[in-house]
């Protein structure tokens, strides 16, 4: 076994050093490694999964992650919602993430999205995984935010689809591919956040299996204002979902 753990480091040098902060990982931290979590709903039916190519602290800080206000997870001050969830009605139900769109987790999704790095998908999509099972909001179906097909084109791969594979592989729910855009959009992360909410407004629909019912998992590489997650929950809602949960790798802090 150390042979070939030998002729792979060889072959792939980027498993010897963790994915998101680039330290080179221990031999133990190499293999796979799970960490005792308690479930906080009690909601997921599955085992917490390893996460796989992370340095043990990168592992512990997505174990120990915490969230407050009951829709977007950020500070609530202990009133159950934050300021913004107060103040504006988010169409989906919840967001969770496995960290904060900074340091190297943004530097991480960065290198996923743009660069190419498409091998990043095990190791963030496991992460998101891990959080889904330990917050209870493992859903019926899992559906990725859709790209359109020229942007798709353009880069090769949908960064959410590969996210969305990888999610379903762990929880055990099937990825249904149904969420389109019917029109372009400008870039979301090139727009000030007052007209994020305009840019995406119906530019999705639903074309899929039936989702009547369904509790559903939306997935994406990052959130920020929450209006492109918004625009989906809507055609999805509309499509007979009973709710939709959206799980990210990262959220704006």
């Amino acid at each position: 076994m150390r042979l070939v753990d030998a002729v792979f480091d060889l072959l792939f040098p980027y498993r010897l050093a963790c994915r998101l902060c680039g330290r080179l990982l221990t031999p133990a931290e190499r293999g796979p490694a799970a960490y005792p979590v308690p479930q906080v709903h009690g909601g997921g039916d599955a085992a917490l999964p390893a996460i796989p190519g992370l340095c043990r602290a990168c592992r512990e800080a997505v174990a120990s992650i915490h969230y407050d206000c009951a829709v977007c997870g950020r500070a609530a001050d202990g009133a159950g919602l934050c300021f913004s969830c107060q103040r504006e009605l988010h169409v989906f139900r919840q967001v969770r993430y496995a960290g904060l769109f900074e340091g190297a987790l943004k530097d991480a999704v960065h290198r996923f999205k743009y660069a190419g790095e498409y091998r990043l998908a095990p190791a963030l999509g496991a992460m998101m995984a891990f959080v889904a099972i330990k917050e209870g909001m493992v859903g019926d179906v899992v559906v990725p935010v859709p790209l359109h097909p020229a942007r798709e084109r353009a880069r090769g791969y949908n960064q959410a689809a590969l996210l969305a594979g990888e999610v379903s592989r762990h929880i055990g729910r099937p990825v249904y591919r149904g969420l389109t855009r019917t029109r372009a959009t400008s870039p979301q992360a090139n727009l000030p956040a007052g007209r994020r909410a305009a840019n995406v407004a119906g530019a999705f629909v639903y074309r899929g299996d039936s989702l009547a019912g369904s509790r559903v998992l939306l997935i994406d590489d990052v959130l920020t204002t929450g209006s492109t997650a918004d625009a989906c929950a809507q055609a999805l809602l509309a499509a007979g979902a009973s709710w939709v949960d959206v799980l990210v790798v990262a959220a704006a802090p």
